[in-house]
């Protein structure tokens, strides 16, 4: 079996794309023809992991 997901060794500070708040990128899914980016971020409800197409990286 292999695994779909790829997690990265640097987890990378970044904006939502739809939202614009604060997520942090923590890995790729590779289970689709198009790759996606795993995302963890903070929302009402706590925290929560999501699949984005895109975000925009936020600069140290």
């Amino acid at each position: 079996m292999v695994n779909a997901v790829i997690a990265l060794q640097t987890q990378i500070k970044a904006k939502h794309p739809t939202t614009g708040k604060p997520i942090t990128i923590v890995g790729v899914d590779t289970s689709t023809p198009e790759p996606r980016l795993i995302v963890v971020h903070r929302g009402p409800k706590g925290i929560y992991a999501e699949a984005v197409d895109h975000a925009e990286e936020v600069p140290e």
